[in-house]
């Protein structure tokens, strides 16, 4: 059986998605941790809301990436891949393209988690936020951008790496 290039995306985003879930999954113990927690315990927490959202944030975007790519599968498709059937292109080309969007794709969930869990912190901690807390948080914010211009320009970036190839 040979698989055109669109079927190859739609397997490709549904891995991924499945991929998500099984993430989103292993963060329920942590989840149901949450209602555990005795008197004794919270006195350690000094910022419970902090705490609940850094538990629940990256499953509940774990979930949500999980959900879109498993079932609406065709709609990320049509962004991650908008203007793909407009300009012609060599095989190799949208198969790095396909790649290249995904991996975008896959280190944006992964930094979002992290950068609002950070910014909240940082909502919480004005009073601590000095000139060098702010480089804690440029890995995931360098990363966040990294990965939309991998999302945006994987055709442009496609097309650089497949003539560095040839």
């Amino acid at each position: 059986m040979i698989m055109n290039i669109s079927q190859v995306r739609d397997l490709a985003v549904k891995l991924l998605g499945l991929y998500y879930l099984i993430t989103a999954i292993a963060y329920l113990p942590q989840l149901v941790g949450l209602f555990t927690i005795s008197g004794k315990d919270k006195e350690f927490i000094t910022h419970m809301g902090f705490f609940i959202l850094s538990a629940i944030l990256p499953a509940i975007l774990y979930f949500i990436a999980a959900f879109f790519l498993l079932i609406k599968t065709s709609f990320v498709l049509r962004i991650l891949w908008l203007h793909e059937d407009s300009v012609p292109a060599t095989p190799t080309t949208l198969t790095l393209t396909t790649g290249i969007s995904l991996i975008g794709f896959f280190y944006l969930i992964g930094s979002l988690g992290g950068l609002s869990v950070e910014l909240y912190i940082l909502s919480i901690n004005r009073e601590t936020a000095g000139s060098s807390i702010q480089y804690k948080y440029l890995p995931n914010i360098v990363s966040s951008v990294l990965s939309l211009i991998c999302i945006i320009k994987a055709r442009k970036i496609a097309e650089f790496l497949k003539s560095k190839i040839e």
